[in-house]
């Protein structure tokens, strides 16, 4: 999972953008997510959605919890 979040396509004029998520992943790997904060760049938040949406029909590895489970992830867009 991890490899998948850092891998997205952040580019570099965005450098220093940064969104928080919260990601709720079920046990089948698919999961929702919601923004908690934007960034000021509605460029940049558009480019992040379209890349949590192509992660969504991917969906993350399955885990063995017995329910969902929620993480925060904070995107930043480095150089």
């Amino acid at each position: 999972m991890e490899r998948l979040l850092r891998g997205w396509p952040a580019q570099a004029n965005f450098a220093g953008e940064e969104i928080d998520v919260i990601l709720t992943i079920r046990n089948d790997g698919s999961f929702d997510y919601r923004i908690v904060r934007r960034s000021n760049n509605e460029e940049f938040n558009h480019a992040l959605e379209s890349y949590l949406r192509q992660l969504q029909r991917i969906g993350f590895g399955p885990h063995n919890r017995s329910r969902p489970y929620e993480i925060e992830v904070k995107f930043v867009a480095h150089e």
